[in-house]
């Protein structure tokens, strides 16, 4: 079962990766990187102020994760953007990350494959809109994928064709995460679920329920 709805958004310009701006990829995924994250101290402190949108990773063993992937990223690609833990003032006592991106990997990387639940991304570029849904489905999990996009045609095709259990069409807040709760089911598909069924969906309630049937004889 799929479910669609539609929300009014500020128009956007086509940017699922496909290369049409004249800029040579490389200089586009360095360009693309750095655009959208801002990286402001004040916005990366005490989660329990309403300013601040990036708090620390979950514990030590997520700052480790992190410090291993942009390892591999410095050793086999590039760094554009981050890839420092944060240490200075109150930060030093938490288990703060820079929010990082990535790119000049392999598209067959792991970086682009594997889960890693902090501030991270690897960014690729393509040529067209079929090699952007064949990379995309070519992985174990599929969770969330997300495009901004004003051709009709295209935004038909990606809705169609990706593999994964929430989409995202020209969101501001973000091209990929954050399910709207109340508004949306979230869940995944392939290895990003265990029954293919999301929370907050017309299956959902039947999850924390059991059947029983009666049969009386008189």
């Amino acid at each position: 079962m799929r479910v669609r709805s539609r929300v009014p958004a500020p128009s956007a310009r086509a940017a699922h990766g496909v290369d049409n701006s004249g800029e040579p990829a490389d200089d586009q995924q360095a360009a693309s990187a750095r655009k959208p994250w801002d990286c402001r101290p004040d916005r990366r402190r005490d989660p329990l102020l309403r300013s601040v949108w990036l708090g620390p990773v979950i514990d030590e063993g997520a700052v480790e994760c992190f410090t291993a992937a942009v390892a591999e990223a410095r050793r086999d690609g590039s760094v554009f953007v981050g890839g420092e833990r944060l240490l200075d003032g109150d930060m030093a006592r938490g288990t703060f990350v820079k929010p990082t991106v990535v790119g000049h990997i392999p598209a067959d990387h792991g970086l682009f494959t594997d889960e890693l639940f902090v501030p991270f991304t690897a960014v690729h570029a393509v040529d067209s809109l079929e090699e952007a849904l064949r990379l995309g489905n070519d992985r174990t999990c599929g969770l969330t994928a997300g495009m901004y996009n004003e051709d009709p045609a295209e935004v038909d095709r990606f809705l169609d064709e990706i593999e994964v259990g929430v989409l995202y069409v020209t969101r501001r807040a973000g091209a990929t995460t954050g399910a709207w709760s109340s508004v949306q089911p979230f869940g995944g598909w392939k290895g990003s679920s265990s029954t293919g069924k999301a929370g907050l969906s017309l299956y959902y309630p039947a999850q924390f329920m059991r059947e029983q049937s009666h049969t009386i004889v008189d």
